[in-house]
């Protein structure tokens, strides 16, 4: 009710210590602009959910099916390259400076069927009545043809955020998967810093159709869920999700604690991941560190992380998208759980999972500290028993060339 009628700009403060209990049927909806929902970072508030089936909080505005807050769509004729910032357009109707612009194009050949190539950007000068500057250049191509040009007008909400709260469930194991503890849908230029996320179901915060975001310095817990027949959900988990239209998004300084899976993108461009602390639960499966999971994934940086489990692009969703780099990232070997379904041999591990139907174009893999760089299908029991073999026949040949190596010896010394 507070955010529904406060005056804006506003801080919404919740009191210091105190415990909210949210109903199962309730989401709190902060789905207007420059609203402030916060509390006292040395004794924060704590925002106590038992809903099972639906998201926490939603950032930003929601509906089923997806808002769809662009307009007048028109021809985008030239100016498709990586960097490129100056758009030729059919008519520059209804865009001013300050508007935000979505350009769209056909998928490029080798992406997943489902991925949308588009990107979002804020409009810095009108040229020429047939010409816009964008404030950022594309992160990637637009060539395949179908380019348009969008207006974002309502539905949007921008300069909102959450800052020093505790957020936390009665029961988080038995959250269904895909119901994120915050959700942030169709939001530009938002943040969500300082908050203690505790245990979630299979993720803590979940990106659609949102720009310019700030996910910095939060402390997140383990992610795990229950199906509906009480088992445990083995797949499908991640702290934080990055999927269709997210472009630009910071998310930096966090702590991920007792996760058996951090950040994963699927779809995106120009995300950034930087200097995040990555901790599993030594009784846990590590699942995956860092993840690109196809769906065009483009022009991500994943700079500076330090965790101790695998970081990972795959197949499973088809190509990624081009020019994502991993750069300076520590991926420690310091923990070998028993029962870890990857056997501890991809623990500290870059690696890219290919089942050679797709293309992975311009990934970069600069300067990490990791135990092994590695590329193919995951290890399969036939594989390990290869390994094995191997193994087994290079200590054998080994032996051999030792007892050759004493004969000889014991030859000498009888001369």
């Amino acid at each position: 009710l507070a955010i529904r009628n406060a005056p804006t700009p506003a801080n919404v403060i919740l009191e210091p210590g105190c415990r909210f209990d949210i109903p199962s049927s309730t989401v709190i909806n902060i789905n207007r602009s420059n609203i402030h929902l916060t509390s006292n970072p040395v004794d924060p508030a704590t925002l106590m959910f038992s809903n099972n089936n639906q998201y926490g909080i939603y950032l930003g505005n929601n509906g089923f099916p997806y808002p769809q807050p662009y307009t007048n769509p028109r021809a985008w004729t030239a100016g498709f390259r990586v960097n490129d910032t100056v758009l030729t357009v059919a008519n520059t109707d209804g865009i001013q400076v300050g508007s935000w612009v979505q350009m769209r194009a056909n998928k490029e050949p080798d992406w997943h069927a489902n991925a949308r190539n588009t990107y979002e950007a804020k409009v810095e000068e009108i040229v020429s009545p047939t010409q816009i500057r964008l404030d950022r250049g594309l992160p990637s191509e637009f060539t395949q043809g179908g380019q348009t040009v969008s207006v974002r007008t309502g539905n949007v909400v921008t300069n909102s955020g959450i800052t020093n709260l505790k957020i936390r469930h009665v029961n988080p194991d038995q959250i269904r998967k895909y119901r994120a503890r915050l959700r942030l849908d169709n939001c530009f230029e938002c943040w969500v810093v300082g908050n203690d996320f505790g245990s979630a179901g299979n993720t803590n915060i979940d990106f659609q159709n949102s720009t310019r975001n700030l996910v910095r310095s939060n402390k997140f817990g383990s992610v795990k869920c229950t199906e509906s027949d009480g088992s445990t959900c083995m797949w499908n988990k991640g702290t934080v999700y990055f999927n269709a239209n997210t472009n630009h998004n910071v998310f930096e300084n966090n702590a991920i604690v007792d996760a058996v899976s951090g950040p994963v993108f699927q779809g995106g461009a120009g995300n950034v991941m930087a200097y995040n602390f990555f901790d599993a639960d030594p009784s846990l499966e590590c699942e995956r560190a860092i993840f690109l999971h196809g769906q065009g994934v483009n022009s991500t940086i994943l700079e500076g992380n330090d965790v101790n489990c695998v970081a990972q692009w795959d197949s499973y969703r088809d190509g990624q998208g081009y020019y994502n780099t991993f750069y300076r990232n520590r991926l420690r070997l310091d923990r070998n759980p028993p029962n870890v379904w990857l056997g501890g041999y991809y623990r500290g591990r870059i690696a890219g999972e290919d089942t050679g139907s797709h293309i992975h174009r311009y990934i970069y893999v600069l300067a990490n500290h990791v135990n092994e760089l590695a590329g193919g299908p995951q290890l399969t029991k036939a594989m390990d028993l290869v390994a094995e073999a191997t193994h087994k026949a290079t200590y054998t040949q080994d032996k051999n060339n030792n007892a050759r190596e004493r004969i000889i010896q014991e030859t000498r010394t009888k001369i």
